[in-house]
């Protein structure tokens, strides 16, 4: 399959994200000023899930403006050009989910069974909260000219960002 195959890509970046246990959270607050910070994270059937307490700005965040973006990128010491770090930011809708809420013992126990100790002292916190990251759109960035939109259902319509190019300038004669 061609490295521009719609599927493979997909395939690639479910990959990448998958690689990671935190991502960058970019959200914004009351006052309409973003705030980026980061916050461990799981994935699961299609969504993105944080546990974090009210002392973090996300929380109000996020319960004010359900709007943010996730980043997840290549590690500088693992990139051969830091110009082209591979990386994957997903723009998200957020939902707490509340403590009663028939997903919450599930997805409270994937975060134990990947963060045991720290989650048998996190999960009785009253002052955490849950919340469902519902992916709406992604950029996925593999390198030079290897950008791509996805969308839909899943995430699973992938288009390659060609529309523009990188532009030169041109000398002055």
């Amino acid at each position: 399959m061609s490295t521009n195959d719609p599927h493979v890509i997909w395939l690639q970046f479910q990959q990448f994200t998958a690689g990671f246990q935190s991502a960058v959270i970019a959200s914004l607050s009351p006052s309409a000023e973003a705030e980026a910070s980061y916050a461990p994270v799981i994935q699961h059937q299609a969504c993105f899930y944080v546990y974090i307490s009210e002392l973090a700005n996300h929380t109000a965040n996020l319960m004010n403006h359900p709007q943010a973006e996730l980043l997840f990128i290549e590690d500088e010491s693992q990139c051969p050009n830091i110009f082209a770090r591979v990386r994957a930011s997903i723009k998200v809708q957020a939902e707490e989910l509340p403590r009663d809420h028939q997903a919450w013992l599930q997805i409270m126990d994937l975060f134990s069974a990947k963060h045991p100790q720290m989650m048998a002292i996190l999960r009785p916190m009253q002052d955490f909260h849950l919340f469902k990251l519902t992916p709406i759109q992604a950029r996925f960035v593999k390198g030079f000219a290897q950008a791509y939109t996805l969308d839909g259902e899943q995430l699973s319509q992938v288009r390659h960002r060609a529309e523009r190019g990188h532009q030169l300038d041109q000398p002055e004669h």
